[in-house]
């Protein structure tokens, strides 16, 4: 998909370290789970569940997503997720209310499917020689999150990922976790296998605007010695795949897929063929409300946004409104204008990344039509984002 971590090449930093308070952190992860959940302890709640004075959910939290208790997961890492997806901007907004023990519970799924569960109890923590060792990519179904496939090393991924074209949207190939070497824009790429987890295109930063990049905060799963606990590795998948995420979709989260009910090409159809039997900028008072949610929240989103287009408006006739703070407000249209830009820089970067593993794979076959089968559902989806009904649009200069 276009706002896919995989797609996404900028360049990535190395992820810092604070030993001093991986030591204090490791401390109490190590307390926690030697003592069962009790009366005795003192509970804070945080997006829901309750959590440790440390931070970490309890065994709760655990027991709701299916994971074993040796997993500890902090809860800065969920509410790095939530934060992402509820400060993006329209289009961008995947989720109305993202799910956090489903997501969870999802990227365990992954997790025990292509590492193993016999590996994963072998130990406490995974040092860089384990993560070298984990299969370095797979492919999936989206609906269910079964794993078809799965590749033992990064070169093997990167040569089945050139050539994976799937028309019908409901399968997708990534890496287990973030992997720097695949993403580097460079013009000769030196593969590796993933030991930097938590790294993201965006430095290991969020995300502003778009829902995509969050901050794993690696440093609440860091051992002193470097090793990552379980947990970590749960919360590096959440990561690394977008499609683990789950919760209530909005109507640019189905476009896109996130609905886990029906693929986002199916949707984009429905939708399609929605838009063409009516002129949605007329649709008010008793046919708007008699709309489904989805439907609902993509008529008002145009219909706002053709208002901002009209004569007068702040958009058209540049007077910004205000902040509290004395800085300018960017109006809807002109947001999505600079995020559908960045957009589609991300998908420029995406194909030259494809040039160069072509190049690296010394593949016999034609680049034009293997272009054509890598981004077609990216630029489908960017169409579809965008798309406006050329018969209903009304705009008087």
């Amino acid at each position: 998909m276009l706002s896919g971590i995989g797609g996404f090449s900028s360049v990535t930093k190395n992820f810092q370290l604070n030993e001093k308070h991986s030591i204090n952190s490791q401390n109490i992860y190590k307390n926690e789970i030697s003592q069962p959940d009790t009366v005795e302890h003192k509970f804070n709640e945080v997006l829901g569940y309750k959590v440790g004075v440390d931070g970490y959910f309890t065994s709760k939290f655990n027991e709701a997503a299916g994971i074993p208790k040796d997993y500890k997961i902090h809860s800065d890492t969920l509410k790095s997720l939530v934060n992402v997806n509820d400060k993006a901007i329209a289009f961008n907004k995947m989720f109305s209310k993202i799910d956090i023990v489903k997501t969870a519970r999802n990227a365990y799924k992954i997790l025990s499917q292509v590492v193993g569960e016999d590996v994963l109890n072998s130990k406490e923590s995974f040092n860089k020689e384990d993560l070298a060792k984990f299969p370095q990519g797979y492919e999936y179904e989206k609906s269910s999150l079964k794993v078809t496939k799965v590749n033992k090393n990064i070169y093997d991924y990167a040569s089945a990922r050139s050539a994976f074209d799937d028309k019908s949207g409901k399968t997708n190939m990534e890496t287990l976790f973030f992997n720097s070497s695949y993403h580097a824009l460079t013009t000769t790429p030196q593969y590796k296998p993933s030991t930097n987890i938590f790294d993201n295109n965006n430095g290991g930063k969020e995300s502003e605007n778009m829902s995509v990049f969050i901050n794993p905060h690696g440093e609440r799963y860091t051992n002193p010695d470097g090793s990552i606990t379980k947990g970590g590795l749960i919360a590096a998948v959440i990561n690394s795949n977008l499609d683990v995420r789950e919760g209530e979709t909005t109507v640019w989260g189905k476009m896109q897929g996130y609905d886990k009910s029906i693929s986002g090409k199916e949707y984009r159809q429905k939708l399609d063929a929605f838009i063409d039997s009516r002129n949605i900028y007329g649709i008010k008072g008793s046919e708007l409300d008699g709309l489904s949610k989805d439907y609902r929240e993509y008529v008002l989103t145009f219909q706002k946004m053709q208002e901002s287009l009209l004569p007068g408006s702040t958009a058209l006739s540049g007077n910004s409104n205000m902040t509290s703070d004395g800085k300018e407000s960017k109006s809807l249209f002109e947001i999505m204008q600079e995020d559908m830009k960045e957009a589609q820089k991300r998908l420029e970067k995406l194909i030259e990344q494809e040039k160069r593993t072509q190049k690296m794979l010394g593949k016999n076959r034609k680049y034009d039509k293997e272009l054509e089968q890598n981004t077609r559902k990216n630029l489908e989806e960017l169409r579809a984002m965008m798309k406006f009904n050329a018969k209903s649009v009304d705009i008087k200069a």
